[in-house]
């Protein structure tokens, strides 16, 4: 009977350690959402990364135009990226823009990361779910046909003092006149989204202090690859976070690139490529000038579109 209960307690301890080292080796699946409440219509990013074994290939599932009750307005992928604690790991992130129309609680759901580790097997992690609050831009303020803490009136008596009525009124006027003119003043503004190349500019910014705090460079030029097809798929309108480079650069011919941005643009994207996939090791130096080159061709392009809509 000994002997039996011994032999029990060695297999569970033994599962157990398989378990472990199997999940280990297949690594995590992370998310997370920039906030938890939005308006209508306020895009916002929902984030999913993994972190696995050197020597992986992380498979991202395939998003169509939306996700649950949110529609997608564009991705990035950034793929392995060394990860900041630990050599014998990568980072693989995948970053969503989302935005809806309607109001409510709605989920975004489960993602489902197929992870094909250094010996090739595979194995599928999955995210956790987030409860997301879209309220109306009208939300959370009082309504003003309900009125509260009104209280019956109370009759007092007063002696018949000096009138001074007309401080009253003034001051009712001055106050009336107040309100109008922030009404006014409320009603002329009007909430302005970032544009592409606004928020191209900002991650720009933060790339170059990135750079100043010793950011690998890889790392540096993946997500200035990935700036670029951002703005580029909001300006434009193509998927040009899909597209190769030369994809990307037969589309912009369409808009009337010259040559000179065409030459910068397919210059930037292969000294991306062969950072992700050549393992090439640029210098501080050498990483600053292609940002600089970036800030360039942000204007550039910007100043094409502009153009663009004009003459439409």
């Amino acid at each position: 009977m000994r002997f039996a209960s011994c032999v029990v307690a060695w297999v569970l301890i033994l599962v157990s350690a398989l378990t472990s080292r199997a999940d280990e080796a297949a690594g995590s699946a992370l998310s997370r959402v920039t906030g938890s409440k939005f308006q209508v219509a306020e895009p916002f990013e929902f984030q999913v990364w993994t972190e696995v074994p050197r020597g992986s290939v992380v498979h991202f599932p395939t998003i169509g135009d939306r996700l649950g009750e949110f529609e997608v307005l564009g991705l990035t992928d950034q793929e392995d990226v060394p990860h900041a604690d630990r050599d014998d790991l990568r980072t693989w992130t995948r970053t969503i823009r989302l935005e809806t129309l309607s109001t409510g609680s709605f989920e975004l759901p489960a993602l489902e990361i197929l992870v094909v580790g250094p010996d090739r097997k595979s194995e599928p992690l999955r995210t956790t779910p987030h409860l997301v609050k879209v309220m109306s831009v009208l939300e959370d303020r009082a309504d003003p046909t309900v009125f509260r803490d009104i209280r019956d009136v109370v009759d007092v008596t007063f002696d018949s003092p000096k009138s001074y009525a007309w401080v009253g009124w003034t001051v009712v006027a001055g106050s009336v006149l107040a309100c109008l003119a922030g009404l006014a003043i409320v009603r002329a503004r009007r909430k302005r989204w970032m544009t592409p190349a606004e928020w191209a500019e900002l991650e720009i910014m933060e790339l170059q202090s990135d750079m100043d705090n010793d950011c690998p460079a890889r790392e540096l030029l993946a997500r200035l690859d990935g700036v670029v097809r951002v703005y580029l798929e909001n300006e434009f309108l193509f998927p040009a976070t899909s597209y190769t480079g030369n994809q990307m650069i037969d589309e912009l011919k369409g808009w009337g690139a010259t040559v000179s941005m065409c030459k910068k643009m397919r210059a930037l994207f292969q000294i991306a490529e062969e950072a992700k996939f050549a393992d090439l090791n640029l210098s501080r130096t050498e990483v600053a000038a292609r940002i600089q080159d970036t800030h360039l061709i942000i204007d550039e392009l910007q100043a094409l579109s502009c153009a663009e809509k004009e003459a439409a």
